[in-house]
């Protein structure tokens, strides 16, 4: 299949795709907290003293979020878990960018078609498997250190987002192909980036 026909239809797939809506994740447009000024105490688990908790081993993408001040223990969690949530978000979105920019190296950009619209194609179609995936997002761990802060863990497991991939209608089995062949490699620098920031 011609790369021009695949991005027709993408971009027909793309169409009613869209006409889905973004369901779960509501609370992605929240900002993660920000710890006391002493950070968690010693008792906390790893992924709440580092912030972090990518796990290359059993393969997660992984967001934490903070509630503080907030004495309403309900209210706390939800909070926290909201922006567990955004930065989960926030962490598979530069996931997606990964897989994209690799996508669109290995197709060869260019070849006599308009390489904007392509390129927009793919975006596009990207975008929707990001609504597709996210929903798949769990909060797996909450901990609640001695100065009342609550922390939660969200986690989105790479066989989901592999799954969704698979049975994606927006994308022809090229494209699958393509993604799938790429989608460990991008987790594994996005793991090694985070590494590095810690």
């Amino acid at each position: 299949m011609k790369r021009k026909s695949l991005m027709n239809e993408v971009s027909v797939a793309l169409g009613i795709l869209m006409l889905g809506g973004f369901v779960g994740l509501g609370g992605c447009a929240h900002q993660g907290g920000r710890m006391s000024m002493n950070g968690p105490d010693e008792k906390a688990p790893q992924w709440v003293r580092a912030m972090a908790c990518a796990d290359p081993a059993h393969k997660v993408l992984c967001g934490v979020g903070v509630a503080q001040g907030i004495d309403n223990l309900a209210l706390a969690q939800d909070t926290a878990d909201a922006r567990a949530e955004g930065k989960l978000a926030e962490q598979f979105r530069v996931y997606v960018a990964r897989l994209e920019k690799d996508y669109m190296e290995n197709a060869g950009a260019g070849q006599g078609m308009d390489t904007r619209q392509d390129e927009q194609m793919v975006t596009d179609t990207m975008k929707s498997f990001v609504k597709e995936t996210l929903p798949g997002a769990t909060i797996v761990d909450h901990y609640r250190g001695t100065d009342g802060t609550l922390y939660a863990k969200c986690v989105l497991d790479m066989a989901v987002i592999k799954k969704t991939l698979a049975d994606s209608k927006a994308m022809s089995p090229e494209m699958k192909k393509a993604l799938q062949k790429d989608a460990d490699k991008a987790f594994e620098e996005l793991n090694r980036e985070e590494a590095s920031h810690r």
